[in-house]
């Protein structure tokens, strides 16, 4: 299979003389000329984030995302990192793989779908969706990172599920694809972490998986559930109807993570695909409705976290590989494609039974042990080692990154609310913790799990940990949209190593001198890491700003990050230019 790709890519040139735009054409690729049309769709995605394919010998298929490829009966499966599309036929059998279109930020979340004869994918980093309808494309940059994505049924309107707005406030972003412009936003509140949307076929509502986070409390009485509520929220698409929020938890097992979610053709049933728990839970919607509809006169903080109420409509939970992701409905209904994304594997389950019918491999090589890196992925993204299973690593760090929060946890004492840290290129960033206070990684983490999680790791599980944390990476083409060379970078620049005296602590290469200081009067602090400080906002250990700009504009009283005070205001601009480039 790996002479088949290279022998494609080699092939590129010949094809990239012909104009890139016109060969895409409704996305119908998939279904016919494949091997040309994916190429030049992964040179075009390619050049148009500033990448090329990388010829490699793939590690780890991680399939993300699964759809129905109606003509050929199959599924297609797109795997994140790797670059590739599986085709799968009915009887469980791996009949291709080749390279798919991605850029690089694109790779971790992005989605293709086809309806009407229209396409769409999204790149959260760059907080944009590409709409594409014959031989045009339209982007749309959102008001967030865009994670999930699905057409309505009127074939006019693309739903939109993205990352926070505002503080542990989510929204889903109505875009009309006769515009291409957003047309409304439906906003969620106490909510993270959407990462799976699900239009009803009639078109009335929209089914939202999410997490449910209980950050205002102290993250103690981990069993009252005190942390996480893993829950599936409705969103009216009509106007005037309501909207509400339901657990997918159990009074004493939590099912962490959901991710992707699919609902039948007849509206009838749900299935959502915990990550964190490696099941799929079915939902019974009419009871689903009946149940909020009964608890209406209640406050929605009530019923959204009531545990008690959630075997009105989870009908069952099926086991599936490690940490499914994406899930894909038959045009018929009976069959239900699960992209299991740390177990390189596909689940097909039997609608009518309830039961996975066959796993299919999609590894693109012999069978191999995993490594240390991958155990401690595995180990990251699992709620099986928290108490009850109620969060996973991953809750706080989506993609190793951060969910924007602040969480009073336990290890640092109490009535310390500090804000979540990205943990992308952590490594080599010591002393850890806002306050400075572990001097490695190991024990960092060792204390949060055995204070937070209620779980005292293995020999091994440390070990594993800390070589998946190490290897935690950005994306190579961070920062997004930087001219270097642009006048003003330039004098920012400037401006960092000298007179705004930034430099003074914020050194080396990850910009920060492993110190602890006390720039807001109220205790020192770890000075933070600023690679790639653009995408870590809100800033400061209690989020308090929400800006760079608010920083020095509104929370520097005593001018102690470094002279920037004495900045105008012109060049405050360009000295933030230079650090959002970082």
């Amino acid at each position: 299979m790996r002479t088949k790709a290279t022998r494609l890519i080699n092939g590129a040139a010949r094809y990239a003389q012909k104009p890139m735009v016109p060969s895409l054409q409704k996305m119908s690729f998939i279904q016919s000329h494949r091997p040309i049309a994916c190429l030049v769709a992964s040179l075009f995605f390619a050049i148009l984030a500033g990448n090329t394919l990388a010829d490699e010998p793939l590690r780890w298929s991680n399939p993300i995302h699964v759809r129905w490829d109606a003509p050929r009966s199959a599924f297609v499966v797109l795997a994140a990192g790797s670059h590739q599309q599986f085709t799968v036929s009915t009887d469980g059998k791996l009949t291709d793989h080749q390279p798919w279109p991605a850029s690089a930020t694109a790779t971790t979340v992005a989605w293709l779908n086809a309806a009407a004869g229209r396409a769409a994918w999204i790149d959260p980093w760059r907080k944009t969706v590409w709409i594409r309808t014959g031989e045009t494309t339209a982007s749309v940059v959102l008001p967030a990172r865009p994670q999930a994505l699905a057409f309505a049924p009127d074939g006019q309107t693309l739903v939109i599920g993205c990352d926070q707005v505002a503080e542990a406030v989510c929204a889903v972003c109505l875009v009309d694809l006769t515009t291409a412009k957003v047309r409304e936003v439906l906003r969620l509140p106490d909510c993270s972490q959407i990462r799976g949307v699900a239009v009803d076929p009639r078109g009335q509502f929209v089914l939202v998986t999410q997490l449910a986070p209980k950050f205002r409390l102290p993250a103690t009485q981990i069993d009252q559930g005190w942390v996480f509520t893993n829950a599936v929220a409705c969103l009216p698409l009509q106007p005037g109807a309501p909207g509400f929020s339901m657990p997918l938890d159990l009074r004493t097992q939590s099912f962490a993570n959901p991710e992707g979610i699919a609902l039948s053709p007849d509206g009838q049933a749900a299935y959502v695909a915990h990550g964190g728990a490696d099941i799929v839970s079915v939902i019974d919607v009419p009871a689903l409705f009946r149940t909020a509809k009964e608890h209406a006169a209640k406050a929605a903080d009530d019923y959204a976290h009531d545990v008690r109420l959630t075997r009105r409509y989870v009908r069952t939970r099926i086991p599936v590989g490690n940490n499914p992701r994406g899930v894909a409905l038959s045009a018929d209904g009976r069959t239900l494609a699960v992209t299991n994304r740390l177990a390189d594997s596909l689940s097909l389950i039997d609608t009518q039974s309830n039961q996975v019918t066959s796993t299919v491999s999609l590894e693109a090589g012999p069978t191999r042990m995993p490594d240390a890196v991958r155990l401690g992925e595995r180990l990251f993204y699992s709620g099986q080692i928290s108490f009850g299973g109620q969060f996973s690593c991953a809750s706080c760090h989506p993609d190793g990154h951060t969910d924007g929060l602040n969480w009073d946890l336990p290890a640092d004492g109490f009535n310390n609310f500090e804000n979540t840290k990205t943990l992308l290129d952590v490594a080599g960033t010591a002393p850890y913790g806002w306050r400075g206070t572990s001097d490695s990684l190991q024990e960092r983490f060792s204390g949060t799990l055995q204070h937070l999680f209620q779980h005292q790791p293995t020999v091994e599980e440390s070990a594993s940990l800390t070589a998946y944390l190490t290897h935690l990476h950005a994306p190579t083409d961070l920062p997004l949209n930087v001219d270097r060379s642009f006048p003003r970078t330039q004098r920012g620049q400037a401006l960092f190593a000298g007179k705004a005296r930034c430099s003074a602590c914020h050194s080396g290469q990850r910009f920060a001198d492993g110190l602890t200081h006390d720039i807001l009067e109220d205790g020192d602090f770890d000075t933070p890491a600023l690679k790639h400080v653009a995408e870590t906002a809100p800033y400061l250990h209690d989020g308090r700003a929400p800006t760079l700009e608010s920083i020095f504009q509104q929370h520097n009283p005593q001018g102690r990050h470094g002279a920037a005070a004495k900045l105008s205001a012109e060049e405050l601009a360009d000295l933030l230019e230079y650090v959002r480039g970082l």
